[in-house]
């Protein structure tokens, strides 16, 4: 898929119905680097359908930390 990707995993269900999940992870347990929501602002072009957001556990914490969002 190369630079111009819009998804990282794709889920297939039943009925050939499928959802993109784009996975982003922080570095430094602030930010979140991505250049992609301001490229969704249209509702007409392809996003993904969940967000899932990645704290290392290594970032000074014991845990990794997720966070699973709708796209909306």
């Amino acid at each position: 898929m190369g630079n111009s990707k819009t998804t990282d995993i794709v889920v297939f269900g039943e009925k050939n119905k499928y959802i993109r999940i784009e996975v982003k992870t922080s570095k430094n347990q602030k930010n979140f680097v991505t250049g992609y929501f301001p490229k969704y602002t249209d509702p007409n072009t392809i996003h993904p359908d969940i967000w899932v957001f990645y704290l290392p556990g290594y970032v000074n914490q014991k845990e990794d930390v997720f966070y699973v969002l709708t796209h909306q």
